[in-house]
């Protein structure tokens, strides 16, 4: 393995981790619910780096043509989405109306499969445009919605790309997919306070530094201490840390 190649690693791993710890900082919004806006405010980097770690393995198996690997990929987050559902409603107490995320993280896996395995480019350019409209009927359920599924395949355009404009181009498509994947769900505030308020402006600003963080630790290789490998455990941590969460509620 070449040394490149070690340190994406490393850097994916990285990424991985924090949103692992991130996503937990957002959950103990239903322990803690005074401070809501403050775990949101860290927690809320959780899904844009699911998203990035998605989008580099997905291109990483596609581009060394391991298609065991997507196999794989496809069977946990479709077996992962029906084991954490039950999970995400004990949670949170039945009260959301989405999915919880997997479904979102498998369509986006599914999307960019589709981009990355097809090789016809009239193909490729209607898949692209024709998938997101098929998802629209569904889109309310899915958690972080359409915006989530198309930030998945954003981050994808930077995977693929060497040029670095395009992937300057896409990073900028991804921030503000990131954003409105977030943002859809404080209409009502910014409706009434505009898009900068007490609310929205600590997560833009939140979000934002995810994003630039994630495009400059996975495109300038700038990770070189060694970080723990995130295997299949971190499938199980979904779903087993919401339920650990559920009974701290109960007590």
């Amino acid at each position: 393995m070449n040394t490149k190649a070690m340190v994406r690693n490393n850097a994916l791993d990285l990424i991985k981790i924090i949103a692992l710890v991130t996503m937990v900082f957002d959950h103990l919004r239903f322990v803690f619910p005074s401070f809501q806006v403050q775990l949101m405010t860290v927690g809320r980097w959780a899904f844009p780096f699911f998203a990035i770690a998605i989008a580099y393995n997905t291109f990483t198996a596609i581009d060394r043509n391991k298609d065991e690997t997507l196999k794989k990929y496809l069977v946990n987050l479709g077996a992962f989405s029906l084991i954490s559902e039950i999970p995400y409603r004990l949670m949170t107490n039945n009260t959301q109306t989405t999915f919880n995320v997997m479904p979102t993280l498998l369509l986006g896996f599914i999307y960019i499969v589709l981009i990355g395995k097809i090789k016809a480019t009239w193909l490729k350019v209607v898949i692209t445009l024709i998938f997101p409209v098929l998802l629209l009927p569904i889109e309310n359920k899915l958690e972080y919605g359409l915006f989530g599924v198309l930030l998945i395949g954003s981050i994808y355009g930077i995977a693929a790309n060497k040029n670095e404009s395009i992937q300057i181009l896409f990073f900028i498509v991804s921030v503000c997919l990131a954003l409105a994947a977030n943002l859809q769900y404080y209409y009502p505030i910014i409706k009434v306070l505009g898009l900068f308020s007490v609310y929205t402006t600590p997560l833009i600003i939140s979000i934002t530094l995810a994003m630039i963080f994630g495009f400059v630790a996975m495109t300038r290789n700038i990770i070189t201490m060694d970080i723990p490998k995130v295997g299949k455990w971190a499938y199980w941590f979904y779903p087993v840390h919401m339920l650990i969460i559920f009974f701290i509620l109960k007590i």
